[in-house]
């Protein structure tokens, strides 16, 4: 029987522990202890705790650095220095040259065109021909 209750136990504290952080969130809790209980879901377990202390984690070596750095610096290049900053282009688009000519034309045509009171004048007169008629 104290087998039974030694294993009994440790589960009932721990689905009171889970019942009571429940409900205290459905009735509201203070930061406090909202933190303490989020710091308890997410703390390592028992079975963590002792794999972590014998597998440390050793350290990358030099050479494992450089690769890293050497990737960095070429996905760096390819893609933030092309996105932000990108290459002049050599040769204009076909479709851009012929807008590009069509405003030019567009820009010399209204330099040939005489002033707005000229053309005023003219429709004036063309309307009314007068006496030669």
């Amino acid at each position: 029987m104290s087998k039974i209750t030694a294993v009994i136990k440790p589960v009932g504290e721990e689905l009171g522990k889970f019942a009571k952080a429940a409900t205290d969130q459905v009735a509201g809790q203070s930061q406090d202890e909202t933190r303490e209980f989020v710091k308890s879901l997410y703390a390592p377990s028992e079975k963590n705790k002792t794999n972590v202390q014998n597998n440390p984690q050793k350290p990358q070596g030099e050479t494992e650095e450089q690769k890293i750095e050497k990737l960095r610096q070429e996905l760096h290049s390819k893609y933030y220095q092309r996105t932000f900053n990108p290459p002049k282009q050599q040769e204009e688009r076909p479709a851009e040259k012929v807008e590009k000519e069509k405003m030019q034309d567009l820009q010399q045509k209204e330099k040939k065109k005489p002033p707005v009171l000229v053309q005023r004048a003219r429709e004036r007169v063309e309307k009314y021909p007068g006496a030669s008629g």
